[in-house]
């Protein structure tokens, strides 16, 4: 798909809408033929159009270098549409009206350049841009000595609430984008940061019992941001659904949420439902789940693309403890999404999730099948080796329930060769063992004998206590149930 097609065809409503009357407002009649090539590829959004197939659909037939011209001008006309709408819904509204301001304060026009900077105030206050606030409040203040019977105590008294205003958001803000950065170190070192948690716990008290701050929305959402961030570093999942359960309702009522802090929703709800399963309330979960997807709706589904991963996951998961068939019915249709190929390693864990269900649900060869095509994928030699070695583990144990024993042994010495640096790690001896057994039951066509069932106790006994990160699929629940069951 071409980069025009993608434009063309990701395009909403809205900006549809936009686009239509950008083409009407500059009245170019003898471009008609650009609309319609608009309208052919919008009308074909599941294929590629040739420039062949262009000119067959397009009124006149015209020819394939004419079509290429078509196509050029359309890609000008697009952007420029789509400057004018994204300024139009975005701070630079702000700051266009602002430098009209300057423009005319320059002229000396100073009643035109109030007039312009008193509507820039109002779209500032409006979309909560307090930075830019600033700004246009400090030029207010200076005219004030210009145009006679402008009083500036009011203009000071909002200018100082504003700065303090910016200083707390950006103290907040730097305590989260540190905190951020620690939990996400925090995951891989398995070490909490005490110090940022401190930090931020001493920032949230200091404004939390302040009406003027509390009843601020961007500041209030920084809040509810900042306690969940802190909440999931100490993973207190349980105190976090319920954190997250009342403080969003209450966000709700006190209409918070808008389309310029879109993101901020989508996310506080994706953590919500997530905090939900992981505390165990798996129904609540669903529920939870059911109603990011509104919110991902929202706004004409603004932020679909990047969010149904999440919302597509948080059903995954909590569908796996109470209805493994509907786990299947939802990973078969997310590899159909049109927006999976845009994630790759997303759409990487979809495809062996979907294996390992269907070998859950007793479906071992397709099981079997779509794990071999696994390293085909476009995102495999892209993912981390440890991953790519626990998708290796999970598919020898798939093998095993098919007896596929002699392809087992292959892999087996494939492994040991390609994650030979893994395998020779602190924690890569216990997969060593796992396949030396896996090497020595292959040899015995799956068959336990008496050599092979010491050594796998003695493995057993050896790594019982051991902390390992999740498997996708447990080696040693697996190693324990071969020997009971022989």
């Amino acid at each position: 798909m071409s980069k025009i097609d993608a434009i063309i065809i990701g395009m909403s409503k809205q900006e549809v809408r936009s686009f239509k009357l950008f083409m009407s407002r500059i009245q170019l009649k003898h471009e008609r033929k650009v609309i319609q090539l608009f309208d052919v590829i919008r009308s074909h959004p599941e294929n590629y159009l040739s420039a062949r197939a262009l000119s067959d659909l397009l009124p006149g037939k015209p020819s394939e270098n004419t079509c290429y011209q078509l196509k050029k001008r359309l890609r000008d006309y697009l952007d420029r549409a789509a400057s004018d709408y994204v300024f139009s819904q975005s701070a630079v509204s702000t700051l266009q009206l602002f430098n009209l301001g300057l423009a005319y304060k320059k002229r000396r026009s100073f009643d035109i350049a109030w007039d312009y900077f008193e509507r820039a105030c109002i779209k500032a206050r409006t979309q909560n841009e307090p930075e830019i606030l600033n700004l246009i409040l400090s030029e207010l203040l200076h005219l004030c000595s210009e145009i006679p019977g402008k009083n500036p105590e009011a203009i000071i008294n909002e200018s100082i609430q504003n700065r303090k205003k910016i200083i707390a958001i950006q103290e907040l803000d730097e305590v989260l984008i540190l905190l951020g950065h620690k939990l996400a170190m925090s995951q891989q070192t398995g070490r909490k940061s005490e110090e940022s948690s401190k930090h931020l716990k001493h920032i949230l008290e200091r404004y939390r019992n302040d009406s003027f701050y509390y009843s601020d929305p961007g500041f209030r959402l920084r809040m509810i941001e900042g306690v969940s961030q802190l909440l999931l570093e100490q993973h207190a999942y349980a105190a976090l659904s319920d954190y997250l359960g009342s403080q969003l309702v209450e966000a709700e009522k006190m209409q918070l949420f808008s389309k310029q802090n879109h993101e901020v929703k989508c996310k506080l709800y994706t953590w919500w439902t997530n905090s939900l399963f992981k505390a165990g309330k798996v129904q609540a979960s669903l529920n939870a789940a059911k109603e990011l997807k509104k919110t991902i709706d929202q706004f004409e589904g603004m932020l679909a693309e990047k969010y149904f991963i999440f919302y597509n996951s948080a059903m995954v998961y909590a569908n796996t403890v109470i209805n493994l068939p509907e786990v299947v019915s939802i990973l078969e249709a997310t590899i159909q999404h049109p927006s999976l190929e845009k994630h790759p390693i997303y759409s990487l864990v979809v495809h062996v999730n979907l294996a390992l269900c269907l070998y859950e649900t007793g479906a071992y060869k397709r099981a079997v099948k779509l794990m071999s095509r696994i390293p085909l994928h476009p995102a495999f030699p892209l993912a981390d080796p440890y991953f790519r070695l626990k998708i290796a583990l999970s598919d020898l144990i798939l093998k095993a329930k098919l007896d596929q024993w002699d392809a087992i042994a292959t892999n087996c010495r494939n492994m040991q060769k390609e994650f030979a640096k893994e395998l020779n790690e602190d924690n890569g001896a216990r997969i060593r063992g796992f396949l030396n057994i896996m090497l020595q039951l292959a040899k015995k066509d799956g068959q336990m004998s008496a050599a092979i069932e010491k050594e796998a106790q003695q493995w057993l006994k050896q790594h019982q206590d051991a902390v390992v990160e999740t498997e996708v699929i447990n080696i040693y629940d697996w190693i324990k149930n071969w020997i009971n069951a022989a």
